[in-house]
């Protein structure tokens, strides 16, 4: 009687094991997923608020490069400000 009731903890105690295994595989696939999209999204956001800084700080006039911001020179010919 005692080896059956060892044997059947034994038993749910792999089942148990297997169980939590698959369920961190799942649980790590979900996480390498949210990862990549959320790397896809910072690339995605950094190019449309590249965008949007060279169309504001093309609008900006300048004589000197002082007049722009850093990273930034004025192109005396259209008289605005562009990345160098």
């Amino acid at each position: 009687m005692r080896s059956a009731f060892r044997q059947s903890r034994a038993q749910v105690s792999i089942e148990l094991i297997i169980i939590l295994a698959a369920v961190l595989a799942v649980a790590l696939i979900l996480v390498v997923q949210l990862q990549k999209t959320a790397v896809k999204g910072s690339e995605a956001v950094e190019k449309q608020g590249d965008a949007a800084l060279n169309q504001v700080n093309s609008m900006i006039s300048c004589q000197t490069g002082e007049d722009c911001p850093t990273d930034y020179t004025c192109n005396s010919a259209t008289g605005s400000c562009e990345r160098v």
